[in-house]
């Protein structure tokens, strides 16, 4: 009886999966063990928590990618009549009523770029997209390449399945 209570103990020991913050920090260990220069100077101080992250509304989302696409375009129209203005303001090109028209299109192509903005930031605020991947910050002392024993603080990328660090 005892023996099979023991089996039971050490099989659902095994069975057990490590939860994700546990495998993301073995991940990151595994990770500085094959590319630290003194991997047996390797001392973990502390992780931090996992984070999971998101792709973002502007690059996963129909509306959003047209959206961006939008507010870039008045972004660079903003841009060109603004520079219009300079060369006006430089003495290059001579014209009051130039000056009035550019500067009039350069704050409606403005204005319209901070309104998408604006509209792009709301929509933006709850979207989660796809799962990229995973973050995990980690604080650990080891040697460097001269030999000193150094303290570093170094954000670690997973991947979506948590099977890689880097």
């Amino acid at each position: 009886m005892k023996k099979i209570l023991f089996i039971f103990l050490i099989w659902s020991f095994t069975s057990c999966s490590l939860s994700d913050q546990s495998q993301a920090e073995n991940l990151v260990k595994d990770y500085l063990n094959k590319n630290l220069n003194d991997p047996d100077s390797y001392e973990p101080v502390s992780f931090g928590a996992l984070k999971a992250n998101f792709d973002t509304y502007e690059n996963s989302n129909t509306e959003g990618k047209k959206l961006s696409t939008k507010r870039t375009d008045q972004d660079s129209i903003a841009n060109i009549y603004e520079s219009k203005i300079d060369s006006i303001n430089n003495g290059y090109i001579s014209g009051k009523k130039l000056l009035e028209k550019y500067t009039s299109l350069a704050k409606k192509h403005r204005h319209n770029a901070d309104s998408i903005k604006q509209i792009i930031d709301t929509k933006s605020a709850d979207y989660h997209g796809p799962l990229l991947g995973y973050s995990i910050t980690h604080t650990f002392r080891a040697k460097n390449a001269f030999g000193a024993l150094v303290l570093q603080t170094k954000d670690f990328m997973l991947d979506d399945k948590l099977t890689e660090a880097y």
